[in-house]
């Protein structure tokens, strides 16, 4: 029921990518081809969006349930967040999609907020200041926040990860 529309990366013989690909269209799906020397890579890149993905919602959840919440109030939180973010990204790509303390160049609260989670859990922590760092490169490209405010959380994270 989920396949239609699925994008499937084939690698390979080249007859036996065609005979692939011809099946799979004829199931509603779409074909992309991927060289055997990125195929890790690519394979990486499906474990971060899909698995990690999981894994991140997961910090999301229990950090909620440190706050004092229930798991199921955890969900109803998480579940509207993510759909929206994943929506923003298909709307407008990474950059112009991200918000929060980061795209607003927020370091006080960054930095209270790395400084809790380190008190609490210091792989959370480490995790925050780690997806920081990404957050950080796609506030620089999208330009609303000040230099040294990024400058400043970027040496917060320097001194967790270093």
């Amino acid at each position: 029921k989920t396949f239609p529309g699925t994008l499937c990366a084939l690698e390979g013989d080249p007859r036996a990518c065609a005979m692939l690909e011809a099946a799979i269209e004829r199931a509603g799906g779409g074909c992309f081809r991927v060289r055997t020397d990125q195929k890790l890579v690519y394979h990486a890149g499906t474990v971060f969006v899909s698995n990690y993905l999981v894994g991140l919602l997961e910090a999301g959840l229990k950090c909620f349930t440190e706050a004092g919440m229930n798991r199921q109030q955890a969900l109803a939180i998480t579940l509207p967040l993510a759909r929206g973010t994943l929506d923003n990204v298909a709307a407008f790509d990474t950059v112009h999609a991200l918000t929060g303390p980061i795209a607003r160049g927020d370091g006080k609260l960054v930095t209270d907020q790395l400084a809790s989670l380190l008190d609490r859990d210091p792989d959370i922590g480490e995790l925050y200041a780690r997806l920081g760092r990404y957050a950080l490169e796609l506030s620089r490209r999208q330009g609303s926040a000040d230099a040294e405010a990024l400058e400043r959380i970027e040496q917060a994270f320097a001194r967790v990860l270093s």
